[in-house]
């Protein structure tokens, strides 16, 4: 701890060895946190798509992303995960590559989870931040994401970071960030 008694967390891109705890994290989230953010790609297997997105995450976190990148650059995943000091997977973000811009900058779409006890602790925040500054590094002109209209806490945490409301769908609406 430090002088503030203020935990430290670690910050860092996920690697392949990263993935089965990735799953079992996404697994550990209340009802309540899976609820504001249902996944098909983590957790137990979901069938095709999840099976799929197993295939992208192993491309995406190896040497293969430079090359995949100039070849076909969707659904390559950029995965930055926060580690407690037992060094036990507390959080993550990504983004994956969805498409490009017509200046040729990636359109990427993002997600966030924090575990449930480790929520309301600045992770989200400096998740956001450690994902922000690396889409800036990889070309990303524009993030966006859905959002569960009654995750306030997630909403206000993406407005701080200048995310704006693009689509008011009553059922999730999208937000986006150009950088």
């Amino acid at each position: 701890m430090n002088k503030n008694n203020k935990k430290f967390y670690r910050f860092r891109q996920l690697t392949l060895k990263d993935i089965p705890n990735l799953h079992k994290m996404y697994e550990a989230l209340s009802n309540e946190s899976k609820r504001f953010y249902y996944s098909k790609i983590y957790g137990k297997p979901k069938g095709l798509t999840w099976f799929l997105a197993q295939i992208a995450f192993m491309i995406s976190l190896t040497p293969l992303k430079k090359i995949v990148l100039h070849i076909y650059p969707e659904h390559i995943y950029f995965i930055i995960g926060a580690f407690n000091s037992q060094n036990e997977l507390i959080g993550f973000a990504h983004f994956v590559i969805h498409n490009r811009l017509s200046n040729g900058k990636f359109i990427a779409r993002l997600g966030i989870a924090v575990k449930d006890d480790y929520q309301n602790k600045g992770i989200g925040s400096q998740l956001m931040k450690e994902l922000l500054n690396l889409a800036k590094n990889q070309n990303v002109g524009k993030i966006y994401l859905k959002v569960h209209p009654k995750n306030t806490k997630a909403i206000r945490l993406y407005q701080n970071y200048g995310f704006r409301i693009a689509n008011q769908n009553i059922n999730s609406p999208e937000m986006e960030l150009y950088l």
